[in-house]
């Protein structure tokens, strides 16, 4: 029977949205911040600058602007991939996808409906900061024309990020495995563009702006109509793209699924080759079972896919050769060739930190979805043994993070000694934020029931921090202490330490070089204390939210039946 309308698919998903006040809570919290951050703004640029002049609030307008799009450019490139990634794949897991697909419902509705109920919830979000950046134009420094540009390059990224993540996570098996895909690709896209751009300039074609999203929301130029143009270009090729997505999603979501269910435990052959190599090389050292039989659950359990691997293969890929690029340049020409030393130290981690996000803050959340953590809780492991061996299978990815920064600074220790303190540094600064971000994403998944608000909530955090924090304290203000408060940021923190590094081989030994490393110093300190009070919390709060029976409850219950059995027989002992 054919009907008209959303679906019923997407009327039950946009019902349970509609009714839960976290959802209207995280817009006005994200409303509040951004007013916030003007204000902020506002009184540095007022304290600073008394009486203003009109240059002066055309450029505090357009300083403005650029922290709020950068903030928004990073939310829609990681917040939208992120609540449609578990879309399909938690409903596979469940197995209320077989139950959809046996009723009278087509493959549209149910695709297409689940797509429809959470784009509205991001384009709530992304809404949000149009009217905050129109109330900056009253400032001057803004053009209208460039700023509808950015939010039409927003808003088709939003369409294309979602629609990606909704295709894979058709074929993924886990939700977690579709949003790594989708956020490498999206990666791989915003980090070839530039070489391509280069390419074709020197070969004397100009390259096409339409495919450029980074140019038009921060370089848009002087022609505010024809960015505008662009723009809307951009806008439909992304509506295009799409399109075919949603299409194929569609026409592919009963035979994958079908498929999927019919062999459980999919086989999978191994190449003589790869059986040899794997031979060869020794094991990783794995805990033991007798230690803590979750983390050693953990550690076999989440063995990653093929597509897992060869995603992993291609980013381990792009850091080595960038990262070789870089000590070859620092080594060949020192102090002259290490430009390009600090964006690869600073983009490889805050990369790395974005997959590190996704896995801590899934690691848990998967399993209460699917509701295998159930068999978990059931069973007599204390509830610190569970907490910590989940913590410590996410936190094993952070040890990698430090192996290209390291790497990098000690080049620069090769061609002048006297800074070794540096690459310590960078160390511990990587394994404290690694920590920190671990207990955010499993005190997040404690506290918050659905997978997907899980990953929004964790990545969203994340963000702020890299971009939101790091974009509001460098437009507040040209001193000095602007660059120590930056360095919270996991973009800007290695990459500010990596380039003191090189400003000092320079000759530039001065006080921001003391100032940076003080910074670096109380960032790992604080980060060191952010991890243990979040992961605490956790603790305290893991039976409550998860509905377990505390193991203090077990002792008191079974300290009061011994008294209860011993007052029993000495009773009986009296009067026989």
């Amino acid at each position: 029977m054919e009907r008209w309308g959303p679906g019923p698919v997407f009327t039950y998903e946009w019902l349970i949205t509609s009714r839960r006040r976290q959802v209207y809570a995280i817009r006005s919290l994200f409303v509040a911040a951004l007013l916030a951050g003007l204000a902020v703004v506002w009184w540095t640029e007022v304290a600073e600058h008394n009486p203003l002049t009109f240059g002066d609030l055309a450029k505090l307008g357009r300083s403005f602007y650029l922290a709020i799009v950068g903030t928004q450019f990073a939310l829609v490139l990681t917040a939208a991939p992120a609540a449609m990634a578990g879309a399909i794949c938690v409903d596979k897991s469940r197995g209320t996808l077989a139950h959809l697909l046996m009723t009278d419902l087509s493959d549209a509705e149910i695709v297409l409906g689940k797509l429809a109920a959470r784009l509205i919830s991001v384009l709530g979000i992304l809404a949000c900061t149009l009217p905050v950046l129109a109330l900056g134009t009253l400032l001057g420094g803004i053009d209208p024309l460039l700023l509808t540009g950015a939010f039409l390059v927003a808003l088709g990224l939003v369409f294309l990020g979602s629609t990606l993540a909704m295709a894979l996570s058709v074929w993924a098996s886990r939700p977690h495995e579709a949003l790594l895909a989708t956020y490498l690709l999206l990666a791989v896209w915003l980090l070839l563009r530039p070489t391509w751009v280069y390419t074709l300039n020197m070969g004397g074609w100009n390259a096409p702006t339409f495919l450029d999203p980074l140019g038009l929301t921060f370089a848009p130029g002087a022609d505010a109509m024809g960015a505008l143009t662009d723009s809307a270009i951009f806008l439909f090729l992304c509506c295009l793209a799409s399109a075919a997505l949603a299409f194929l999603s569609v026409r592919k979501t009963r035979s994958v699924a079908i498929q999927q269910m019919s062999c459980a435990v999919p086989s999978r052959r191994v190449s003589p080759i790869a059986e040899r190599i794997r031979r060869a090389i020794p094991g990783w050292p794995s805990p033991s079972l007798d230690g803590n039989p979750v983390l050693w659950r953990e550690w076999h359990r989440n063995r990653p896919s093929r597509g897992i691997v060869v995603l992993s293969i291609l980013y381990a890929t792009i850091v080595g050769t960038s990262s070789l690029a870089a000590m070859v340049s620092v080594l060949a020409h020192g102090a002259r060739g290490n430009s390009i030393a600090p964006w690869v130290t600073g983009l490889g981690s805050s990369i790395g930190f974005l997959f590190l996000a996704v896995v801590a803050s899934t690691s848990l959340a998967e399993e209460r979805a699917r509701g295998s953590l159930d068999v978990l809780l059931a069973t007599p492991l204390p509830t610190r043994a569970i907490v910590l061996g989940k913590w410590w299978s996410a936190y094993r990815l952070v040890p990698w993070l430090i192996v290209a920064p390291v790497l990098i600074t000690s080049s620069f220790v090769w061609i002048m000694p006297g800074q070794e303190m540096i690459p310590f540094l960078l160390t511990g600064w990587i394994l404290s934020y690694g920590a920190a971000l671990t207990s955010l994403g499993l005190a997040l998944a404690t506290w918050i029931t659905r997978l997907e608000r899980v990953l929004v909530a964790t990545i969203t955090i994340h963000l702020l921090i890299t971009v939101g924090w790091c974009c509001l304290v460098l437009t507040l203000c040209d001193r000095q202490e602007s660059w120590g408060l930056a360095e919270a940021s996991s973009f800007f923190g290695p990459g500010n330490l990596t380039a003191i590094m090189s400003m000092q081989s320079k000759g530039a030994n001065g006080p921001l070089w003391d100032q940076s490393v003080k910074w670096a110093l109380g960032w790992i300190g604080f980060y060191l204390m952010v991890a243990y009070g979040l992961l605490h919390a956790t603790l305290a709060t893991f039976d409550r939210c998860l509905g377990r029976v505390s193991n203090a409850a077990n002792r008191h219950d079974s300290n009061a039946k011994t008294e209860v059995n011993n007052e029993h027989f000495s009773t009986r002992s009296k009067h026989p």
